[in-house]
């Protein structure tokens, strides 16, 4: 099985993507892959190094990489030659979700990072692991640390400011419902500036609370990247609230019926899933009392403040044509929408319209796809860490699994196949494990005992590493995992004489570097 780093449901799914393809898994930003002509780095990738550890890759810039170690609960960092420059404990809960490490991103010369045991934000100085600031979420009020989540993507990491929300949908939901209403729905830190030695750090501003004791959603981002949106379901009423990300500034509407009529939060099931379509628009997935889930379409008629937000200001599209392929992933190029999700008849690519009251999708294009991949995924979209996205020449693609085992990179715009790559090992496995490293445009995925890079404008292969020779068939070596962020790949190998496993791993590092 191949891993990368988890995305925390869909914060950063539908305005990343319009950035970067997704699927990076990790941190921040190595440019503007919808941009070709803004000046970058020239890049090359490090020699792979060995580990004798397990180890997965969670947070990178160029020439720098910092590694967690699951066995010794450690994160390592290197740089881009393999040199080990600090290590530093760090405790992860079991999961088999694929959470690889604390959330965190770096900016800067700083290595900003979520503890996951007790929820505080922490800075480090990415030369040394020198700790420059903390942060408590639990002082913000009866909420705990943990039921706050660092953001770690676009636009935040462009900005000064570090932002954390109600996470909703994590570990630690349950905690929610009883702490909304009591603490602050999204909050701001500012990015401490030429700090020497550890220190508490304040926030900057905070947004108000959610209804008491309401249900909340996993926030997302609108496409502009300007606005973090919860839903909260109270047992009186449903409300959406954005925040600014700018400011901390939030507004709220109030969530009705299409006839206008109130609604029973309950009546409706649970909430879900939260996603954008635009400022205006959202798609919000909820589980009903069978434990199905359906997507609804919330349009905005007018946001309030928060205090007078009262009157009707929400409708709820129930059924909306698309809204289940909104809610798979939203995609934007050239001032078009377009939409990303699985079905049983195979991968869905649509244009989608303005009118998300009932408008046809245009433009629909189904490919098939493997027998697997769609027994395993029929109903449920294809994975929010999926390569697909804006590559560095301007296309907008997604990855689909094909019948004859091979990954399709197919066209949003028009349903044409721009390249495929064989995929040895199964290409559903392929293409659901799959990231890009933005750094190099490459698109990293399993062939057998194998990682390969290839091209993500052409599909041509630009490197392939094997995992080495095992000692008889009792010391097989395998693919363990792989994981990969902007800038970095790590690959665990299992077998031979490492019971715990090993790793390879690589950096990519600046030319002159």
């Amino acid at each position: 099985m191949i891993r990368r780093k988890a995305l925390r449901a869909t914060a950063a799914v539908v305005f990343a993507s319009s950035l970067v393809l997704t699927g990076c898994g990790g941190s921040g930003g190595s440019g503007d892959s919808a941009n070709p002509d803004k000046s970058e780095p020239k890049l090359e990738w490090g020699s792979w190094q060995k580990l004798d550890a397990a180890a997965t890759v969670f947070a990178s810039s160029n020439n720098f990489a910092v590694l967690y170690d699951g066995v010794a609960q450690k994160m390592r960092a290197f740089d881009g030659d393999g040199k080990e420059l600090w290590s530093k404990s760090a405790a992860i809960p079991p999961t088999d979700a694929g959470i690889t490490g604390p959330e965190s991103y770096i900016k800067g010369d700083t290595l900003i990072y979520q503890d996951p045991q007790t929820g505080k934000i922490h800075g480090l100085n990415t030369a040394d692991g020198e700790e420059q600031w903390t942060f408590d979420p639990g002082s913000l009020g009866k909420c705990s640390a943990k039921a706050y989540w660092l953001l770690d993507d676009k636009p935040v990491t462009d900005s000064d400011t570090i932002v954390l929300a109600l996470q909703g949908l994590g570990q630690d939901a349950q905690q929610i419902a009883a702490c909304s209403g009591e603490s602050p729905a999204v909050v701001g830190l500012q990015l401490p500036d030429g700090t020497s030695g550890a220190q508490e750090i304040k926030p900057h501003w905070q947004s108000p609370a959610l209804p008491k004791g309401s249900q909340v959603s996993m926030p997302t981002v609108d496409p502009s990247g300007e606005y973090l949106t919860h839903a909260g379901s109270a047992p009186d009423k449903r409300v959406l609230q954005r925040t600014s990300l700018k400011d901390g500034k939030a507004q709220a509407a109030v969530v009705t019926r299409l006839d206008g009529g109130d609604i029973n939060p309950d009546a409706i099931g649970n909430i879900y899933q939260l996603s954008a379509v635009d400022a205006d628009n959202y798609a919000l997935e909820r589980e009903t009392p069978d434990l199905s889930t359906t997507s609804d379409i919330y349009t905005v008629k007018e946001w309030s403040d928060v205090d007078a937000a009262k009157d009707p200001a929400v409708t709820i599209n129930t059924d909306a044509d698309g809204a289940d392929c909104i809610a798979g992933g939203m995609h934007e190029l050239g001032g078009k929408k377009y939409c990303y999700t699985a079905t049983e008849e195979g991968a869905v690519f649509a244009e989608v319209g303005d009118n998300l009251t009932g408008g046809k999708l245009e433009g629909v294009q189904r490919k098939p796809v493997s027998d697997e991949f769609s027994q395993g995924l029929a109903g449920a979209g294809l994975p929010f860490d999926a390569p697909a996205g804006i590559t560095k020449d301007g296309q907008l693609y997604g990855l689909v699994p094909s019948p004859d085992n091979t990954l399709d990179a197919v066209s949003m715009t028009d349903g044409e196949v721009l390249w495929s790559a064989p995929a040895e090992a199964e290409a559903s496995s392929a293409a659901r494990d799959a990231g890009y490293v933005a750094g190099a445009d490459a698109v990293v995925f399993a062939q057998d005992d194998s990682a390969v890079a290839v091209d993500a404008n052409t599909g041509e292969e630009l490197w392939r590493e094997g995992v080495g020779a095992g000692e008889g068939e009792a010391g097989k070596l395998h693919l363990g995992w792989l994981t990969m962020t902007d800038s970095a790949v790590a690959m665990k190998i299992d077998g031979g004489d490492k019971p715990n496993g090993q790793t390879k791993f690589r950096v990519l590092r600046s030319k002159e570097g």
